[in-house]
């Protein structure tokens, strides 16, 4: 019973998603460009840089991917969301002010946190529906 809850929870999160980027989609070519005021994008490598943004990231793919990565390599979650993290705000530093030593720094330390915080948010949300 819960994990079809959870199952249909993540279903639904995507579903979702995949309903406010077509409806952007079909938005811009019906009005004007996506991400205009009157039509805010889903993400931004500006949104991903943020931590709220880049933490609510991590956590929808780390979910999406943690099941099938554990049928080819056991992996501890919390070590995946922090490459997953890292990897975003690698990204996205790199697509806003470019990757230097320092940024990647930066990138990497900020991901530690992001990581554990993605990792909070599924244990208050997810984590608790389980038990």
């Amino acid at each position: 019973m819960k994990k079809s809850w959870i199952t249909v929870s993540v279903f639904m999160m995507l579903l979702l998603t995949a309903m406010s980027v077509a409806g952007s989609a079909l938005g811009e070519a019906a009005v004007g460009a996506v991400g205009t005021e009157d039509e805010p994008e889903l993400f931004t490598w500006t949104t991903l840089l943020s931590t709220a943004g880049c933490a609510a990231a991590t956590m929808l793919v780390v979910e999406v991917l943690k099941n099938p990565l554990d049928k080819l390599i056991k992996l501890p979650t919390s070590i995946f969301a922090y490459i997953i993290a890292l990897a975003i705000q690698l990204a996205a530093t790199a697509f806003t002010s470019g990757l230097t030593f320092e940024t990647g720094a930066l990138a990497a330390l900020n991901a530690f946190v992001i990581a554990f915080a993605a990792m909070g948010g599924y244990d208050k949300t997810i984590a608790k529906i389980e038990k």
